[in-house]
């Protein structure tokens, strides 16, 4: 069950007390089977909560938009944001070995 790609985003958000904060990745996978997985870094409990579950996008570019709690995970003091992505086979696969593919990662914060 555990994921076989995780990558992990660092980043800091450029001012304090933002009133919303969304990541959004824009990836696509080789092969259908797939299930990406998109998880925040939560700093209170020390662990990763999971903010987005789906099969993968096959050969087309998508953009996964998640929303972050902020009391969790946005860093007191810091402004740091922790989130990781992975993906999963989660039904047949026609291709192997299979590769993920991403654009970009981002943070929007609105103060």
């Amino acid at each position: 069950s555990e994921a076989p790609v995780w990558i992990i985003h660092d980043g800091t958000l450029p001012l304090a007390g933002p009133m919303n904060v969304d990541v959004s990745l824009e990836a696509q996978v080789n092969t259908p089977g797939l299930t990406q997985t998109i998880e925040a870094f939560n700093w209170t409990t020390g662990s990763y909560d999971e903010l987005y579950s789906d099969s993968a996008s096959f050969n087309t570019d998508s953009v996964v938009t998640a929303s972050l709690t902020l009391a969790d995970h946005v860093e007191a003091g810091t402004d740091a944001v922790r989130v990781r992505s992975g993906w999963r086979v989660s039904s047949f696969i026609i291709l192997f070995p299979w590769q993920v593919s991403i654009d970009q990662v981002k943070w929007e914060a609105e103060y």
